[in-house]
């Protein structure tokens, strides 16, 4: 069998926070006339396009009361950086070398491998959270409206956990 390199999460994170950096800077006059709720990063990192950036604005048409903040699939700016037929630039490198390391647990067997594909998953969205508290964030962030109630995100589909609440 052969074993990925492990992945240098500390990099990876420097990495996708200044990805992300990047975006932000792309997206600042885009959204100059809203006034962001919350920007969310929502990682599946066994998909191979599934990292994606996502924003909440104060003009949405988004019943929070039915659907809870964090319904960002319901967001008008969920998955902003992609496009019908491209995933967003700036990630796809960060986004295949987490999903190739994540993949190597997949060929485990039934039991260790799902412990550990857990263990990676949650590694991985940890560092997103770690990306999106960076100052580097933080600075693209600076250039944005934001509502008293600004809030950062950080998850997966498959629990609605904030791994934003994980960093100190």
């Amino acid at each position: 069998m052969d074993q990925q390199p492990p992945l240098d999460l500390q990099e990876w994170t420097r990495k996708l926070a200044k990805c992300i950096h990047l975006e932000l800077l792309c997206w600042r006059y885009r959204l100059s006339v809203d006034k962001l709720r919350a920007f969310a990063i929502v990682f599946a990192p066994w998909e191979l396009d599934g990292l994606s950036l996502n924003f909440l604005t104060d003009r949405e048409p988004f019943d929070e009361a039915e659907c809870g903040k964090w319904s960002i699939a319901e967001w008008r700016l969920c998955d902003f950086t992609s496009g019908p037929n491209t995933f967003w630039p700036y990630g796809e490198q960060l986004a295949r070398e987490a999903h190739e390391w994540y993949t190597q647990f997949e060929r485990r067997d039934s039991t260790s491998g799902a412990v550990a594909r857990v263990g990676a998953r949650n590694q991985l969205v940890l560092c997103c959270a770690k990306a999106l508290k960076s100052l580097e964030v933080a600075e693209g962030l600076s250039h944005f409206q934001r509502t008293d109630d600004f809030a950062l995100y950080a998850g997966h589909p498959d629990e609605e956990r904030n791994f934003v609440d994980d960093i100190a």
